[in-house]
């Protein structure tokens, strides 16, 4: 299954569901460099910029608020959720809870 429902989460707290097919292009423009995805519980996939740090990018409160529970670190840049990998290793639609917290957390 491909994931045709993904969220992009900016540095600027804007949070945009996107309903195409996502590609590593998608991915890589959104993170603005190498992609690096994030450790999570398995409920949701998240990827950021891999060199966010170095680069010296802005501080994503929403993304890092997220991930707090799980991971004691900072995410640095923009980020895009989706859905857990398949069984065959594709990500799939990111889920519906993961939207709704997401896009409160946005207003």
């Amino acid at each position: 299954m491909a994931c045709n429902r993904w969220i992009t989460v900016t540095t600027d707290n804007e949070v945009t569901i996107h309903t195409t097919p996502m590609a590593y292009e998608d991915i890589n423009k959104a993170v603005g460099g190498w992609i690096e995805a994030v450790p999570t519980t398995g409920q949701v996939s998240i990827y950021c910029n891999e060199e966010g740090k170095l680069d010296g990018l802005p501080f994503n409160l929403i993304a890092t608020a997220f991930v707090r529970p799980f991971l004691d670190d900072v995410i640095m840049g923009n980020v895009v959720f989706c859905g857990p990998p398949d069984e065959e290793g594709d990500d799939t639609d990111v889920p519906w809870d993961v939207e709704a917290i997401l896009t409160k957390a946005a207003q």
